[in-house]
């Protein structure tokens, strides 16, 4: 599992548990880091998606 953080274009942003092979460039399942909800997340609709390690450096 790897966490990443998700902005669209709206400015909303989520950050996520996805499974190592994730492609995120397509719709995929997630996790919320916060409540633990099970989200689709439509990864082409994003602005941003990167690793949250990358973000915390």
């Amino acid at each position: 599992m790897k966490n990443v953080f998700v902005e669209f274009p709206d400015g909303s942003s989520v950050e996520v548990s996805v499974a190592d092979n994730t492609e995120l460039d397509d719709r995929f399942a997630a996790t919320c880091l916060l409540t633990g909800e099970r989200l689709w997340v439509n990864g082409w609709n994003a602005t941003t998606i990167e690793p949250l390690e990358a973000m915390e450096a």
